[in-house]
């Protein structure tokens, strides 16, 4: 897979009633060596109390890092979105934020929603996962794909926000 470079942009309007959030910041640890994943780190607000979370990410190798979660390749915009009645469910989000039916896969053991809006690989992309013990989930949208395959940036993207945790 070819070097990606991460950057991290503003939060997407939540598609229904959610609270709106802050625009996320990004903590960068440096990569560790290669035969490991790197990590990120998001400060994100709870949408329930507006508390700062941080969700860390295990990033594949040849994903260096410089300043946030963006690049030459996609821009990602993270947010925390409420479960519970009234609000849509994370199949439902992701489908609203690109207008294609969602699918449910499991990468990791985990579930990941995700659904792609029109053809690849220039589409749009919403991803998914609920956060264990949480009443909220992470959504993860794509906004523009500039290089590589379809396949590429979809493994990549489930493998990252499948790895998604609340750091303790």
């Amino acid at each position: 897979m070819k070097q990606l470079i991460l950057t991290c942009v503003l939060l997407l309007a939540a598609a229904c009633s959610a609270p709106s959030t802050p625009t996320p910041t990004v903590e960068v640890i440096p990569n560790p060596p290669i035969s490991t994943p790197s990590q990120v780190t998001l400060s994100l607000s709870d949408p329930f109390t507006d508390e700062v979370v941080n969700v860390i990410f295990e990033l594949p190798e040849n994903w260096p890092i410089t300043a946030g979660l963006s690049n030459l390749r996609i821009v990602v915009i993270p947010t925390l979105k409420p479960l519970g009645e009234g609000n849509p469910t994370p199949s439902e989000s992701v489908s609203q934020a690109v207008g294609t039916p969602a699918e449910t896969l499991t990468v990791n053991g985990r579930e990941v929603f995700m659904a792609i809006g029109g053809a690849a690989p220039n589409s749009p992309l919403s991803l998914a996962v609920t956060l264990p013990d949480r009443n909220y989930f992470l959504q993860i949208n794509v906004l523009q794909i500039f290089e590589g395959t379809a396949a590429d940036y979809r493994e990549a993207l489930q493998r990252i926000i499948a790895s998604a945790r609340l750091s303790s």
